[in-house]
C-alpha cells in the first residue's frame, strides 16, 4: 500500500508542477515582436514632419522607439511621407501642363505640391523634360527675332538641345554662329554634329548646310 506525502511536502510539490507548468506555458506562447506596422502608429509622426516641426518629430521619434523597440525608423525619414505625397499631389497634372508647353503652369504645380507636402519633390524625369521643353522654346524664340547672342547662350546652358534627336537644333545653332561672325565656332558645330550622328540621312544634310562656310579641305 503506497504512503501519501506528508503534507507540507505535497504543498510543496504541488507548488513546484504549478510553476513548472506556468513557465511551459510562458515558452510555448508565440514571440510578437512589438512593432510600428500601421500607418496609424506614424500618424503623429508624419503630422508633425508636414509641419516641419523638428522639436515634436524628435519626441515622437524617441516616443516610438521606447513604445515599438524593434522598430527602426528609415535613415531618410521622407520615406515615411511617400505614400502620402503620392496621394495628395497630382503630377497627371502637372504632366498635362508640360504637355500644353505651360511651363509657368506647370512650375506652380511643383511649388504648390511642395508647400502642401513636405518632403515632396517632383520625379528627376519631369524637371528634366520641364527644363528641356523650357529651353527648347528659348531657343526657337531667339532664332525666330534672329538674336544670335541670345539663341547660343540658351544652348550653352542647355547642351542637350544638340542631341540627335533635335539635330535641327545644331544646324540653326551653325547658323546662328555664321550670323554672329563667328564661322570658327560654326564649324566646330558641325563638325561635332557629324561625329555624334552618323545616319546617313543626317550626314548628308550636315555636310550640305556646312558647304555654306567650309573650305573644300
Amino acid at each position: 500500500m503506497t504512503r501519501p506525502f506528508p503534507q507540507p511536502r505535497q504543498r510543496a510539490l504541488t507548488a513546484n508542477l504549478r510553476r513548472f507548468a506556468w513557465a511551459t506555458c510562458l515558452c510555448l506562447l508565440p514571440v510578437t515582436p512589438a512593432l510600428a506596422q500601421s500607418s496609424d502608429d506614424l500618424r503623429a509622426l508624419r503630422y508633425y514632419m508636414e509641419q516641419n516641426d523638428q522639436t515634436a518629430t524628435q519626441a515622437e521619434l524617441r516616443r516610438l522607439r521606447i513604445a515599438f523597440p524593434d522598430w527602426r525608423p528609415p535613415s531618410d525619414l521622407n520615406e515615411l511621407l511617400a505614400p502620402t505625397a503620392q496621394s495628395a499631389v497630382d503630377e497627371a497634372a502637372i504632366w498635362r501642363q508640360i504637355e500644353r508647353r505651360d511651363h509657368a503652369g506647370a512650375r506652380s504645380l511643383i511649388e504648390q505640391g511642395r508647400q502642401r507636402v513636405a518632403g515632396w519633390t517632383p520625379p528627376p524625369d519631369m524637371l528634366r523634360v520641364l527644363e528641356i521643353n523650357e529651353a527648347q522654346d528659348s531657343f526657337d524664340a531667339a532664332v525666330g527675332s534672329r538674336n544670335a547672342t541670345q539663341a547660343i547662350a540658351v544652348v550653352r546652358r542647355t547642351p542637350q538641345l544638340l542631341s540627335c534627336e533635335r539635330i535641327n537644333n545644331a544646324w540653326l545653332l551653325a547658323d546662328m554662329y555664321v550670323l554672329a561672325g563667328q564661322k570658327a565656332p560654326a564649324m566646330t558645330t558641325y563638325r561635332n554634329t557629324l561625329q555624334s550622328c552618323p545616319g546617313f540621312a543626317q550626314m548628308q544634310t550636315t555636310l550640305e548646310k556646312s558647304s555654306a562656310v567650309a573650305s573644300t579641305a
